[in-house]
């Protein structure tokens, strides 16, 4: 991949990349940190490639890993992390809630069918448009919706069907 092709592909999804990378690390100095390693990660990669299919989720996949691993040196770990949750020294309580739902969450999501689960993850979790996550499935956005809205549904029932049962 040439520069030009670069700086026309890759470079404008460095503002994405930076919401995402801020909202898991929440330090603005280390999700900057964390686009530049992603951009420049990217570059030697393309090095030994002509032609990448989806370059736009390689960069958020990349991205997304070099932030966990940011977090797991720190000691924590994904199933602790929300963005919106307040410091945990303010209700403990309500963190410990928090977390039980997280994890039931976490379960109902491994019983969705791999595709719900995708689509699922990048529209919610990872912050992609409809639009994004066409591209990268190949499915139709009516598709799309479909699957999202199945996806919520199952995991809604699921959800509370734990909670009575627990």
């Amino acid at each position: 991949m040439e520069i030009e092709e670069f700086t026309r592909v890759i470079v404008p999804e460095r503002e994405k990349l930076f919401r995402y990378a801020h909202r898991l690390l929440r330090n603005r100095e280390e999700a900057e940190d964390a686009v530049q390693e992603t951009l420049l990660r990217l570059w030697h990669l393309s090095a030994g490639s002509e032609n990448w299919q989806k370059p736009a989720a390689l960069a958020m996949t990349i991205n997304k890993n070099l932030c966990l691993d940011k977090l797991r040196k720190k000691g924590q770990n994904r199933e602790s992390f929300d963005p919106d949750m307040k410091d945990p020294s303010t209700c403990v309580l309500e963190t410990l809630e928090h977390k039980e739902s997280c994890q039931i969450v976490a379960r109902c999501m491994e019983m969705l069918s791999p595709l719900q689960q995708m689509t699922l993850r990048m529209r919610d979790i990872e912050g992609y448009e409809i639009e994004e996550i066409v591209l990268i499935t190949g499915s139709s956005a009516e598709a799309v919706r479909m699957n999202l809205s199945r996806a919520r549904k199952r995991i809604r029932d699921l959800f509370f069907k734990y909670e009575r049962h627990e």
